[in-house]
């Protein structure tokens, strides 16, 4: 058959050769195809007929759900041209369902989580100088175009809405894990035009993320837009502010007292000091990039002293992220330590039983 391309980063989008395919008969039809795409690149095996139809039409009778989808699959099966091939896309049974392993396609998805679990499997001392790391990084945002089948909504299925929820939900959390480490590296190297670059997208994604605030900020100031900087810290006060009702973090606050005192050099040069003792050289380029007093420093120049390497960290499936009610004081405060303060160790205590 012919070359088939899937997009599910932002708005659907599938390719015959380069050619767009618009003529889907139905929005279910899409969504077929996607979960069997990304189930497939994830777990591979086929799927129950059963089980695929009570995930789209989870309110009808069993029999009436299995005939629907006999009939979506036959028009998927037109619409992608799988029926005159030699070797089918969709390989299907009385029973089961699935994409056919031994048919090559590309799939956004695939290569996205591809690319970050070889970053993963990588080892090195530090990912800001590790070329094919940043390489497969920037590879994999330059992918993340918007949320996961973020046009694709089908109401009357509220089992597909919940598996649509929660990998968008895991892409999400990658690409800005992503987002930040390439940030962090761009600054350490002394390329702040990027970093900033970088930190922007963290910030179209989440608006309310400190931690993409304060690399702004650094990155702004270490290519000398002092103004820009302090600006910036304005526009995070103002989001906190709107969103939540808060204030800034104390580390972000240092941060713009630094930046506006011009205090932040000495701790860059302590800190520069401290990489060139581990690793004998520092990079000439890397000027001003780190805030003083042990806050955010950078993840990846100097391992003995951070959290674990980038090297350790698990690219995985994201947690069950299903709903939560209340508690958002304490939640707030839990995403503070591990996400702002990046704290190793949480310690949640209550008597048994309650949780």
């Amino acid at each position: 058959m012919a070359k088939l391309t899937l997009s599910l980063f932002g708005r659907f989008q599938a390719l015959l050769d380069d050619q767009s395919i618009t003529d889907f008969e139905t929005d279910k039809g899409r969504a077929l195809l996607a979960y069997l795409a990304v189930e497939a690149a994830a777990r591979g095996g086929a799927h129950s007929r059963s089980t695929l139809a009570a995930l789209l039409w989870p309110d009808y009778p069993e029999e009436s759900a299995r005939t629907t989808l006999r009939h979506v699959l036959h028009c998927l099966r037109a619409t992608i041209h799988d029926a005159t091939g030699a070797q089918p896309l969709l390989l299907s049974t009385r029973q089961t369902l699935q994409l056919n392993p031994a048919v090559a396609y590309t799939l956004d998805v695939a290569t996205f989580t591809n690319l970050l679990a070889h970053c993963a499997a990588h080892t090195h001392a530090q990912l800001a100088h590790c070329q094919p790391c940043l390489q497969q990084l920037q590879q994999a945002v330059a992918l993340y175009h918007g949320d996961f089948l973020a046009d694709l909504t089908i109401r009357d299925s509220g089992i597909f809405e919940e598996w649509r929820r929660l990998k968008q939900e895991q892409y999400h959390i990658q690409a800005l894990d992503a987002l930040f480490y390439l940030t962090h590296a761009c600054t350490v190297n002394g390329d702040y035009e990027r970093a900033a670059y970088y930190a922007r997208r963290q910030l179209a994604l989440e608006p309310w993320r400190e931690e993409a605030h304060r690399q702004l900020m650094r990155a702004l100031a270490c290519s000398g837009q002092r103004s820009a900087a302090i600006a910036q810290y304005r526009a995070c006060r103002q989001v906190l502010s709107a969103e939540f009702g808060a204030e800034p973090d104390p580390a972000t606050t240092a941060l713009y007292e630094q930046v506006k005192t011009g205090a932040l050099g000495k701790a860059i040069a302590d800190d520069l000091a401290h990489e060139q003792a581990i690793n004998g050289k520092v990079n000439p380029k890397v000027t001003l990039w780190i805030q003083g007093k042990g806050q955010e420093r950078d993840a990846f120049a100097t391992p003995a002293r951070l959290a674990p390497p980038a090297s350790t960290r698990d690219w995985g499936d994201a947690p069950d992220v299903s709903g939560f009610c209340g508690r958002e004081a304490e939640l707030a405060r839990l995403h503070h330590w591990l996400v702002d303060e990046r704290c190793r160790l949480v310690t949640v205590v209550g008597m048994g039983g309650m949780g």
